[in-house]
């Protein structure tokens, strides 16, 4: 609009008007300026979506980060828009559960700088009543509301508050909710007050930009408060199992009495012990000759000496595990542990190969690895363990008890005073635990009858490779099962014996799933098959136990008398089975 056009020299003030010309020339310039306008605006929208994106970047960067409470927070999150939104106060609502017209409690992040980088963040106790007001509106109605003015919004009457209550502080605001990430249930409503104008100290209304940032930084104060309380969670669980470590390590280790008796005992040798002989049995053996009987191999195979292991920390973590192991289990107890690492420490003994070609590192873990495979084993298998859902299973998935095995392994080995791998280099120490590791979870049979064929063309083409990584660890497994299942080896009244407790064992878990599950055990778990022990036991030896011994003898000289002695339980077994002996077999209720 042009007004007042004025008058030229020489002219009279009647004849002071606009022509056509100066029309024209008017609507040339103002065509001209709307093209400088547009772009102006095309200018000043991209100048916001950039300033937008950086906002949300910022945003997600924080959601990323651990934050000391939800306070920081929120600060931090409230700093990054205050500045782009020029509000003078952002506030952020947390909704009370349990009332549904208050507050659980109020956060306020203040602009104290010309451009928002400078905010100070208080929670509120007492906070204004018109602001409190729209914020339950908000939350109840689940929309966004942007006030232009306070002192004329017709919704001040309806939210029952008056306009003097407002006053000079409040004049425009912009109000939405935040929802919880995953169910998108309202649990706050974030605020924005007073917007300022560039230069200027009279304030300007939000627009629809301001709108949508907030609703972006709705969504993601929703996304923080719900990883903010996940984390916390998180924390607390920590926290409480790390107190659980505490309480199972203090239970789980030796009295300074029982340490000082085996420190101070005359260890007996391997020859008194018969731990050189596959024949090895430990039944009648008080508790104090296995532990020092354990002790023994670790000197006989150069282990303490060779990793500077620390003879009172030996002796510490061989009676830690041994109490690891639960004395109510029938079979898979401390005494089956030590029949394990003793055939592993005679096979180790009797084969020269195997000295010769592993290293004294993997011959460390492999020690431990066969004395800690079945620590705090339940007398159930996996199969029960996953149908019960048993938080074993939830936290594994897979092999459950084997990784449980491997974790109470470590949490002995980490247990002050039992550290028999202090002396180890931090590199070694990991190599260590990763082959402990991989010796413990190849003892389920399950990986065993995966791997078991590779093993076994190794051994028919005689190409195993000592150079091959894969290879070495493919024997390992197979020395791990060969020495876990070495009972079915063992002289008659030693194998038979043994049966009787793993069917005890077995036929108990059949009991707990019938009572449990309503449903029919499997075979080896059925009590009502006890006569048929001897069938199943032969079945054992064909399909698990001959293929891999028969395999190890292929393989070492040194392993004959495994394999002999599992075939010579067949044709016992076999007998048995016939009747050609006067005994039958039963097994304990």
């Amino acid at each position: 609009m042009a007004i007042n056009k004025t008058t030229a020299a020489g002219m009279n003030y009647g004849q002071h008007f606009f022509s056509e010309e100066d029309e024209k020339v008017l609507a040339t310039h103002m065509g001209m300026l709307g093209v400088i306008l547009d772009n102006a605006q095309l200018c000043e929208n991209v100048e916001q979506e950039s300033k937008r994106s950086q906002v949300l970047l910022e945003l997600a960067r924080l959601l990323s980060e651990t934050h000391d409470s939800r306070e920081s927070l929120l600060n931090k999150m409230a700093s990054t828009i205050l500045p782009i939104t020029r509000a003078k106060l952002c506030t952020v609502f947390i909704a009370d559960s349990a009332d549904k017209a208050s507050f659980a409690y109020v956060i306020d992040t203040e602009n104290m700088g010309p451009n928002g980088n400078e905010t100070l963040c208080k929670r509120e106790c007492d906070v204004n009543k018109i602001s409190l007001a729209y914020a339950v509106h908000v939350k109840n109605t689940l929309e966004t509301l942007n006030v232009a003015n306070i002192s004329t919004d017709c919704n001040v009457v309806m939210l029952d508050q008056t306009t003097e209550e407002a006053g000079d502080e409040m004049r425009t605001l912009v109000c939405t909710p935040v929802r919880n990430g995953r169910e998108g249930k309202v649990i706050g409503v974030c605020q924005l007050v007073n917007k300022q104008s560039e230069g200027a100290c009279r304030a300007e209304v939000f627009g629809r930009g301001d709108e949508r940032l907030l609703e972006d930084f709705a969504l993601y104060c929703g996304l923080g408060l719900q990883n903010y309380e996940i984390q916390q969670k998180a924390q607390l669980t920590r926290a409480q199992q790390e107190v659980t470590r505490e309480v199972l390590s203090y239970h789980i280790s030796a009295s300074e009495e029982e340490i000082m008796t085996l420190q101070e005992s005359s260890i007996p040798s391997a020859q008194t012990l018969s731990l050189l002989d596959f024949s090895f049995s430990d039944f009648g053996l008080p508790d104090s000759v296995t532990t020092q009987a354990t002790v023994r191999m670790f000197l006989d195979l150069n282990l303490v000496q060779d990793f500077n292991i620390d003879y009172k920390s030996l002796c510490r973590w061989v009676l830690s595990v041994r109490r690891g192991y639960r004395r109510d289990v029938a079979y898979h107890n401390w005494h089956h542990a030590l029949s394990t690492a003793q055939c592993m420490f005679a096979m180790l003994k009797a084969t020269s190969h195997l000295q010769k070609h592993f290293s004294s590192l993997e011959i460390l873990a492999l020690m431990i690895a066969t004395l800690c495979h079945d620590l705090d084993h339940r007398g159930v298998n996996n199969s029960y363990i996953a149908r019960s859902q048993q938080p074993l299973a939830q936290l594994y998935g897979h092999s459950s008890l084997e990784h449980h095995h491997y974790d109470l392994c470590v949490l002995i080995l980490n247990n002050p005073g039992s550290e028999i791998l202090s002396g180890l280099s931090q590199e070694d120490y990991r190599r260590c635990l990763l082959m402990v590791e991989k010796s413990i979870l190849a003892t389920d049979l399950a990986l065993y009858m995966k791997r078991r064929d590779a093993f076994f063309q190794l051994a028919e083409r005689e190409t195993l490779s000592w150079q091959d990584q894969e290879h070495r660890e493919l024997l390992s497994s197979m020395l791990m099962t060969a020495s876990d299942i070495c009972a079915i080896t063992k002289p008659w009244p030693v194998q038979k014996r043994t049966a009787s407790l793993i069917a005890s064992e077995f036929f108990a878990q059949g009991d707990r799933e019938k009572n449990e599950f309503n449903i029919r055990p499997i075979a080896v778990m059925n009590r009502e098959n006890s006569a048929r022990v001897p069938h199943m036991q032969m079945e054992y030896i064909d399909g698990i136990c001959a293929p891999l011994y028969k395999a190890l003898a292929g393989m070492f000289d040194s392993c004959n008398p495994l394999f002999e002695g599992c075939m010579k339980n067949h044709e016992n077994w076999q007998r048995l089975a016939q009747g050609e002996e006067d005994e039958v077999f039963a097994t304990d209720g």
